[in-house]
């Protein structure tokens, strides 16, 4: 048995090329330069050099497996970032779903996000996979191009795929510092404000779980979110900043803040972001992203073990080992 890894140097990644490795799986890295992941050092995987927008090198790093989980993506939230966002996380899936089906590849695990579901109104429930993708979304360009990559290889008619919608993510691996900046900024008392809103969790173990899970159980052209708990970015600073040791912020911004700040960094994205911050990420400083996972409960009897604290100090663990905090 042969499972391919896209996206092998990042958090997930490196994480399910241990778990794969564990169960006795044999692991092909496609990356776009030498494996180089801290956790991967000492590990025997096989690494498959190219990049997910040459169908070349899909062909041949598909070829003789088994199973591809393709967690490679891009994060960014900055309006000028749209084009390559919609080539990296809409039309490479297809690409590599094409590779697959060719090479007779039993199925195709895709990591998708919580962003391509979409983000609590006020007053909402939670949202789960049958939630509507609302036009204004389309808007935000990492929540579209996550959404349209999902909706173009879930439909393929000639590949079994499956997606898992993982929310914010937190433990060992983050290597780049994804989340680790927030722990970063409140070490160094530079995070003094709370936002009023909040976001599901998901510790990195429990994300691998439930893409073997998903390889393994989950029904051909589904989404299954993987949400751990649902906190207020109060209750997550407030953990970060516990164990770091540190006093962390006190202070709420004032949800009347929002339209004013959300109308200034509309113009700001309008002139390529200058300030360094774009109004899609307001959005979500202000505002619940909160996901209910029974489908993957129900269904691929996903069953996470990691609550806050314990994904937490998880993280910390690691930004300390690796120099990061």
């Amino acid at each position: 048995m042969r499972a391919l890894v896209s996206g092998a140097s990042g958090m997930v990644g490196a994480n399910l090329c241990l778990r794969l490795l564990a169960e006795g799986i044999a692991v092909r890295a496609l990356v776009r330069r030498p494996l180089d992941h801290p956790l991967l050092a000492d590990a025997d995987v096989e690494s498959a050099v190219g990049d997910i927008s040459q169908r070349d090198t899909l062909r041949s790093a598909t070829r003789g497996c088994q199973v591809v989980f393709h967690v490679a993506g891009m994060i960014s939230y900055r309006d000028r970032d749209r084009r390559q966002l919609f080539e990296i996380n809409a039309a490479a899936p297809r690409r590599i779903v094409e590779a697959a089906a060719a090479a007779g590849v039993e199925r195709v695990v895709l990591t998708s996000s919580t962003a391509a579901v979409g983000i609590c109104r006020p007053g909402e429930q939670p949202l789960d996979e049958a939630a509507e993708f609302r036009r204004g979304y389309q808007a935000n360009p990492y929540m579209a191009s996550k959404r349209a990559g999902e909706d173009d290889v879930l439909t393929f008619p000639d590949a079994d795929v499956v997606a898992v919608n993982p929310a914010t993510i937190l433990g060992g691996g983050d290597i780049k510092a994804n989340t680790g900046v927030v722990f970063q900024r409140l070490a160094a008392g530079k995070l003094n404000w709370i936002p009023p809103g909040g976001t599901a969790l998901v510790s990195v173990s429990d994300v691998v779980a439930g893409h073997l899970l998903a390889w393994r159980n989950g029904a051909a052209g589904r989404r299954y979110i993987l949400a751990t708990a649902n906190h207020s970015f109060a209750e997550m600073f407030g953990e970060i900043a516990r164990q770091l040791g540190v006093a962390g912020p006190r202070r709420r911004l004032p949800s009347w803040l929002y339209s004013p700040a959300y109308a200034a960094l509309r113009v700001n994205d309008a002139c390529g972001g200058p300030l360094g911050v774009s109004r899609h990420v307001l959005t979500i400083a202000f505002r619940n992203r909160y996901f209910a996972a029974d489908r993957a409960r129900r269904e691929l009897a996903w069953q996470p073990r990691q609550d806050l604290p314990a994904m937490v100090g998880e993280a910390i663990d690691f930004y300390r080992q690796h120099g990061l905090l």
